[in-house]
């Protein structure tokens, strides 16, 4: 086809974009729309939703357990290892999510998805048969790692065929998805463990997820693999970027984990020291390695991919933040923890809601700055009230402030995302968004592990000070049930208020990471999305691939 860039020629570099028209005739090779793969109207239709679909069955089982832990624990024992089945799905889902994105260009999205439910159906019905904490743990990596792979192929496939311009709408849906799973899974977690039995929160995905699996197969028009021996087209790939990057982000989350109970700890220390030694052996090794990155270090060399990568750590911070101590934060309250769920639902209710309007208000003529900017400010203002919240605090204001800080927190679950792609190469797209992927949920394996510890050593100092309390040996801050049960009512009065009032130092670090968030988005530039749009006549058949295109 006349004037198409062929895949050899270095992509150009982003003012060019911005400041040159294609000509005539000509394919923009650098914006990721420039080369999208269109899919029919009617297919769309059940497309999209399947796509969802993918999102919420990995997204529901972060978590469906946390209402079943006391069943699981009751059944299987390894009350002293409870808290892996929660990590080791982070962990993986982490650790092995930047593979995704170069695999998917190496060998084609399709394969990889495939594999990725192989993995987490395999995963769920191991976990199901689990009889004891230990193996439970580790099927739950697997589960994870299966899980974290069809989230990514899931958010690189709508990037694939939708535009830029229409993007915000579809990617906006992810957010709604996200938060409804953090606000059915509990409860399905909870009915399945009164009823029949907590096994059924892994069972459940074997039918779900094949029926899933099969539609993925059949209708799902991805990228092809490319035209060339799977020896040829592996022989470039970066394999000591993978093993560096799965060994630093295991290295971090495992210390992570361990430093909730033992931060002074030398195997704690070893393994954080490790994980950021070997992040940083990583992008040292990145910048001169002649094979196709896994992290490539031109990403970073772009102000708003690097502004949108780091903020996507700070959002992952504050996402768990919130999400693990609000409930705490109303169970202080003396609520049963039903009743703290229950009074939490405000928070995933209203960053659901707010992540589709944020997606929707990025295809006007707004456009992603705005919305980026006003979100990370309603995020610090709800975190900031929150830091004056206290069990005294008239109920009206406590909704108020989560509310607030809910809304700012769905505007940022795929907006940024919009930012990255409009910044990024067609090259780079796949890479770039598992990086993202990765980012958000180390930031939010460290949001959990640094308010576990702000929480613990607070409350910890507080519930000291009360004489009462220390005579009968009761310091054990992770017994929120027994707070409802202390005698006399003054005593529990004091004591819910020490629980309370020990999460505002929570809030102060969060709101501080916000205001860094924000400070972030303002470097992020203004790419025009409409520029970005395949025409609707021009054929896609003779667009170059990403796995095509040489490095």
């Amino acid at each position: 086809m006349p004037g198409t860039t062929q895949g050899k020629k270095n992509p150009p570099s982003q003012s060019q974009i911005e400041e040159q028209e294609p000509e005539k005739g000509e394919i923009e090779t650098q914006p990721v729309e420039s080369e999208v793969e269109q899919a029919p109207h009617q297919n769309l239709r059940v497309v999209i939703p399947t796509l969802l679909l993918n999102i919420f069955m990995p997204a529901l089982d972060q978590t469906i357990t946390a209402v079943a832990l006391p069943s699981i624990i009751d059944d299987i024992g390894g009350s002293e290892g409870y808290s892996w089945i929660g990590a080791a799905y982070l962990l993986a889902s982490a650790a092995c999510a930047p593979s995704y994105g170069r695999f998917s260009d190496v060998i084609g999205r399709k394969p990889v998805f495939i594999t990725s439910w192989f993995l987490f159906l395999l995963g769920s019905a191991l976990c199901g048969s689990a009889r004891n904490i230990t193996w439970l743990a580790i099927c739950r990596g697997v589960q994870g790692a299966g899980g974290g792979g069809i989230i990514t192929l899931s958010m690189i496939a709508i990037s694939d065929i939708t535009p830029l311009a229409r993007r915000g709408l579809y990617i906006g849906l992810v957010g709604t998805v996200w938060g409804a799973a953090s606000v059915v899974g509990p409860t399905i977690g909870g009915v399945f463990s009164d009823t029949v039995s907590w096994r059924w929160c892994f069972y459940i995905n074997l039918p779900v997820g094949g029926a899933l699996a099969l539609v993925v197969l059949a209708f799902l028009r991805l990228k092809p693999a490319p035209k060339k021996s799977l020896s040829q087209a592996l022989y470039g790939f970066d394999y000591i970027g993978l093993l560096l990057v799965f060994a630093a982000t295991s290295c971090l989350i495992v210390g992570l984990q361990l430093g909730k109970s033992a931060w002074s700890d030398p195997s704690t220390i070893t393994l954080l020291v490790l994980g950021v030694v070997l992040f940083s052996s990583c992008a040292l090794y990145e910048c001169f390695t002649r094979r196709t990155a896994i992290i490539p270090p031109r990403i970073f060399r772009d102000r708003t991919a690097s502004a949108v990568l780091l903020g996507a750590a700070l959002h992952g911070f504050a996402l768990f933040s919130g999400s693990y101590y609000i409930p705490v934060y109303f169970q202080a309250q003396g609520l049963s923890a039903a009743n703290a769920g229950v009074r939490t639902m405000g928070f995933s209710l209203v960053s659901s809601a707010t992540g589709s309007i944020a997606g929707l208000i990025t295809t006007t003529q707004l456009g992603y700055r705005p919305v980026i900017w006003v979100s990370w400010m309603l995020a610090a203002i709800g975190y900031g009230l929150l830091i004056m919240a206290n069990d005294e605090t008239p109920r009206g204001l406590q909704e108020l402030y989560i509310i607030i800080a809910g809304a700012g927190i769905g505007g940022l679950f795929q907006v940024p995302m919009i930012a990255l792609h409009a910044s990024m190469p067609r090259s780079d797209m796949a890479a770039a968004s598992a990086v993202f992927m990765l980012f958000r949920l180390v930031g939010s394996s460290i949001g959990v592990s640094v308010g576990d510890t702000i929480f613990t050593n607070e409350v910890r100092k507080r519930l000291a000070s009360i004489p009462d309390y220390v005579q009968h040996g009761r310091i054990n801050t992770d017994d929120l049930r027994a707070l409802s049960s202390i005698q006399p009512e003054s005593l529990r009065r004091v004591v819910l208020h020490a629980y309370a009032s020990s999460l505002s130092d929570i809030w102060i670090v969060v709101t501080a990471l916000l205001g860094v968030g924000f400070l972030l988005s303002v470097l992020i530039s203004k790419h025009p999305l409409e520029q970005h749009t395949l025409p609707q006549t021009q054929s896609t058949k003779d667009v170059p691939t990403p796995a095509a295109e040489k490095e």
